[in-house]
């Protein structure tokens, strides 16, 4: 189990995937919230997210490419393989009144992806990311 409170996120951090906020997105309304059976995973902190198990599917993140940083404006720009082999099936969840675990529904697959994080205070307040999904054990051409 990861525990989320071992990375520096500040608590109003935000995280987006695809232009869709996917970590403290606190703009659904009650009808839109039940419709999304993410929802109550995505109204959650970045650290209290990933401390519920919900992303145990992602069994490693490698080739990982710290692309540029700029220390003045407080980003970083990173590009990495998230590796999902279809493991655990059942992903158990702690936390989370309620939940108690969740299907792994996905199956193996890779996802190529870049984020940009937003540092302030040596806090990470903002993660903007845009991947892809691509079949599992896909090579990036660096290898």
């Amino acid at each position: 189990m990861v525990d989320g409170k071992i990375c520096p996120f500040a608590e109003e951090s935000q995280r987006r995937e695809n232009e869709s906020i996917t970590a403290n997105d606190q703009t659904k309304t009650p009808e839109e919230a039940e419709e999304d059976d993410f929802s109550v995973f995505r109204k959650m902190s970045c650290s209290d997210q990933l401390s519920t198990g919900v992303m145990s599917y992602i069994t490693d993140i490698n080739r990982r490419r710290f692309i540029a940083v700029d220390e003045e404006m407080g980003l970083v720009f990173v590009y990495s393989i998230f590796v999902h082999n279809g493991e655990p099936r059942v992903m158990k969840i702690t936390g989370v009144p309620g939940i108690t675990e969740r299907p792994n529904i996905y199956g193996p697959f890779d996802l190529p992806a870049a984020h940009v994080f937003k540092i302030r205070n040596g806090k990470i307040n903002e993660i903007e990311a845009i991947g892809y999904i691509a079949k599992h054990g896909i090579e990036n051409g660096w290898e």
